[in-house]
């Protein structure tokens, strides 16, 4: 005889397929997870999968689709840490500042506001992602008065008249300028005469490092796409050499001899399998027969790009100081340290307080400290940061009571030695 249902028998029924359906749905987002999870990582490799690209044109379109999707599961920040980690692929931490552009870029084509995107960056790798979003919120902001194709075929005059308020803002803005004066004359002459009339001081400078970076790194026009503006690239290509800092007047020299390294970079691509050895003898012999202030601005130079020539991980204090302590002239010292310290500008000025306490040389210790902490307040707008920078080192937070006394006296590191 059937036994016939019963309530408690109903309730134990109906628990069961909770139970069941419970389970199931937790499964499914146990597996949602891991898949967003999955999807959020592969969203960042596929930045580095770039590298694959068969040509610079392909390259860029492909770093473009890559941040794209990455911002899509990542916040700007995580993104722009992503390309300085330890962690990430060299070749992307050696390009973060042309992806923290492209993330810039993406970020301000988001929000539609310089402010609200400049909010998203972090100064990682150098402001890059600052400079993009500047960059790109100009371009739309020029373009309210005059058409791409105007600005892209404009002439020097022009550009001086459309440059001039933007120089005026800040060193980002003054920077972004450099690059579009680059990409519209094709002429390192003539797009650094715009900078010259156009900012003043360290925002000058700013310009003129940035059409030294566009034209040493930037061979595929990405803002005039439509236009034919290639043939001072074309050149460089074709010929395999670069223009000597030499022929430039020496108030151009330190942002060219800054940016002298990526010349070399890109043509080392070309020509595959060149040692770091190698790139470090070719930059000494540009260095080596100059003097004066070219040859200091050629060690800062070098001290700046020591990625590239085999000094990559800022973490082994010894072998990052062993490229500054191996020139035999305390110029050629000062010189090296003063650039290899703004590479810790890619990661927020952490860790140059432990690079500058190894350094045994009493005054270029100082030096260096002092370097740090002025870049610190014209970059960041903090000087409190000096204890962040100085972690554990007593050395470091007395050196900086000593920087507060004296800064006003100081020369501007970012382009005087």
């Amino acid at each position: 005889m059937t036994r016939p249902f019963t309530t408690n028998t109903y309730k134990q029924i109906v628990r069961y397929i909770l139970f069941f359906l419970a389970a199931l749905l937790l499964s499914q987002l146990a597996i949602a997870g891991v898949s967003y999870l999955r999807e959020r990582q592969t969203s960042l490799e596929r930045i580095a999968d770039c590298a694959q690209s068969a040509n610079e044109s392909a390259y860029a379109d492909c770093i473009e689709r890559a941040v794209q999707s990455a911002l899509r599961a990542h916040s700007t920040r995580e993104v722009m840490t992503y390309i300085v980690a330890p962690t990430s692929p060299e070749h992307v931490v050696d390009s973060c500042h042309t992806i923290g552009h492209i993330v810039g870029k993406a970020t301000y084509d988001t929000y539609h506001s310089i402010e609200r995107a400049l909010a998203q960056c972090s100064t990682n790798c150098r402001s890059a992602c600052t400079h993009g979003v500047i960059g790109t919120g100009i371009l739309a902001e020029m373009g309210q008065s005059f058409a791409s194709e105007d600005i892209a075929h404009a002439d020097v005059q022009t550009l001086q008249k459309l440059a001039t308020p933007f120089c005026r803002k800040n060193n980002p803005s003054c920077h972004a300028i450099g690059h579009l004066a680059s990409i519209v004359t094709d002429s390192d002459t003539a797009a650094l005469s715009v900078c010259d009339a156009a900012g003043a001081g360290s925002y000058r400078e700013s310009c003129y490092q940035g059409v030294f970076m566009e034209s040493a790194g930037s061979f595929v026009n990405r803002l005039f796409p439509a236009t034919d503006i290639t043939g001072k690239r074309r050149q460089i290509l074709e010929s395999r050499t670069y223009p000597s800092c030499m022929n430039f007047a020496e108030r151009y020299r330190h942002a060219c001899y800054l940016l002298l390294s990526d010349y070399r970079e890109y043509l080392y691509k070309l020509e595959g399998n060149v040692t770091a050895e190698t790139k470090l003898e070719n930059a000494m012999k540009e260095c080596s027969p100059l003097s004066g202030n070219d040859r200091e601005y050629c060690m800062y130079g070098l001290g700046a790009a020591s990625r590239l020539l085999g000094f990559g991980d800022l973490s082994k204090i010894e072998r990052t100081q062993s490229l500054c302590d191996s020139f035999s002239l305390l110029s050629d010292r000062n010189a090296c340290t003063l650039g290899l310290s703004t590479r810790f500008l890619y990661f927020d000025l952490r860790g140059v307080g432990a690079y500058c306490e190894a350094i045994s040389e009493k005054s270029r210790q100082t030096l260096c400290y002092y370097s740090a902490f002025q870049w610190a307040e014209n970059m960041f707008k903090v000087p409190e940061d000096a204890p962040r920078m100085c972690g554990d080192h007593e050395n470091c937070l007395g050196k900086y009571k000593s920087y507060l006394k004296v800064k006003s006296t100081l020369p501007d590191y970012r382009y005087e030695i």
